[in-house]
């Protein structure tokens, strides 16, 4: 069975894996093309957005109010600043941009901050132009543009639990599409890279937020479901999402060997509590000892 008392994630070295993952660094390592004006101008807009997602983990870390809608707030505004620079680039030095290979860089940037702002439709329709368009992309890029449909469903599933603004078969249907939406992506996320790591806690956070659902629904949804019904999710729960994604997850942590993975897995262990579901799940005590 589940633990049925729901765990809330403040481990602040998490909330800074997910930054390195999100905001974007390999342009300062093109010293060549950025002394071209409109690769500057890129650099310019992804260094805000950087900005802008560090105080946003920040805020998170210390368990302030998430909410980027405040008029005065510095985030939202860096997001805004980011995203109308690297829109107007687009518009105006697409050719540029695709000569020098940014292009896709760009539209990835738009994506990832209309993402964050919330303004999902805008963010998968970026996502659908790219794909279309057969823009060329950064392999991490390609891995994040398609993950970002995913983390917007888990990040809508989320909202609705604590708004208690949809069904309970609604929020389940969104969890269990994000999961294995971002199994699909992991076939083409590169290797040895820490986007895989990335995608996989991404299917953990939602699997987080499946169990709190589970676990206390009458807490988070409208129409909540029977207990019989819980008891058969629960058990579907554990034998066909917990055990493949936790076996996913430890095998990447192995193959990374770094005491930072080791962190992740034993932050993950306690949020999941995955031996409630198989007893054949690694302890976290075997991590330590590697380390």
């Amino acid at each position: 069975m589940l633990p049925k008392t729901p765990t809330p994630v403040s481990k602040k070295w998490v909330i800074r894996l997910f930054s390195l993952i999100v905001t974007l660094s390999y342009l300062s390592s093109c010293s060549a093309v950025l002394r071209v004006e409109h690769a500057s101008k890129l650099q310019e807009a992804q260094d805000l957005f950087n900005e802008a997602a560090d105080m946003e983990n920040t805020l998170k870390s210390e368990g302030m109010p998430e909410s980027l809608t405040s008029p005065n707030n510095r985030i939202e505004a860096a997001y805004r600043t980011s995203h109308a620079m690297v829109s107007s680039l687009i518009q105006k030095q697409r050719t540029q941009l695709s000569q020098d290979d940014l292009l896709g860089t760009a539209y990835t940037l738009k994506a990832i901050i209309e993402w964050r702002l919330g303004e999902y439709a805008a963010a998968n329709q970026t996502v659908r132009e790219v794909d279309s368009m057969q823009v060329s992309v950064f392999p991490r890029d390609e891995a994040l543009l398609a993950a970002l449909p995913s983390l917007i469903q888990n990040d809508k599933a989320k909202h609705f639990m604590d708004m208690k603004s949809e069904s309970f078969d609604t929020i389940v249907d969104l969890l269990s599409s994000s999961i294995s939406d971002l199994d699909s992506v992991m076939q083409i996320a590169p290797s040895m890279n820490s986007m895989r790591l990335y995608l996989l806690t991404s299917q953990l956070a939602a699997l987080k937020n499946w169990n709190d659902l589970l676990a206390q629904p009458n807490d988070y949804v409208t129409n909540p479901p029977s207990d019989n019904t819980l008891d058969a999710l629960e058990e579907s729960l554990c034998s066909e999402v917990t055990v493949p994604v936790w076996t996913s997850f430890t095998t990447e942590v192995k193959r990374l060997d770094s005491a930072g993975a080791c962190n992740t897995y034993n932050f993950f262990f306690d949020l999941i509590s995955p031996d409630a579901c198989s007893a054949e799940v690694e302890d976290k005590e075997n991590c330590d000892a590697k380390n």
